[in-house]
């Protein structure tokens, strides 16, 4: 069952929230995310925000651009957990600890390692 048209949708009520309580105003809102008027009364109704607006209103209210894509319908909550893009250094091997370090300093695993610069512990 879809919300009655005077219920305005959660991505609205998200955008009231931030700009109540940094004290900005629907003028701030359409200029900061670069739409039109129009645009925040299609919001307001459950239109979808394009990416790029979900990013102008992220820089616009300070928020994480995750936690804004979610609120606009973008991503799902789960989606958003799926962030980490690199290897917890804490939960490799030292094999993959070693790679990792390798791969992030650019270096392939044939590449030379100067042998006065390692420590053995």
């Amino acid at each position: 069952m879809s919300e009655p048209e005077n219920v305005p949708s959660p991505w609205w009520r998200y955008l009231e929230e931030n700009l109540a309580s940094r004290g900005l105003t629907t003028g701030d809102l359409a200029r900061g995310a670069g739409v039109d008027r129009s645009r925040l009364s299609d919001w307001k109704r459950g239109g979808k925000a394009s990416l790029e607006s979900a990013r102008a209103v992220a820089s616009l209210f300070g928020a994480g651009p995750l936690e804004v894509m979610v609120a606009a319908g973008l991503l799902t909550p789960q989606e958003a957990k799926l962030r980490e893009a690199r290897p917890d250094p804490a939960r490799l091997s030292d094999e993959e600890l070693v790679a990792e370090l390798r791969r992030r300093m650019g270096r392939r695993p044939a590449d030379r390692v100067d042998p006065k610069n390692t420590h053995t512990g």
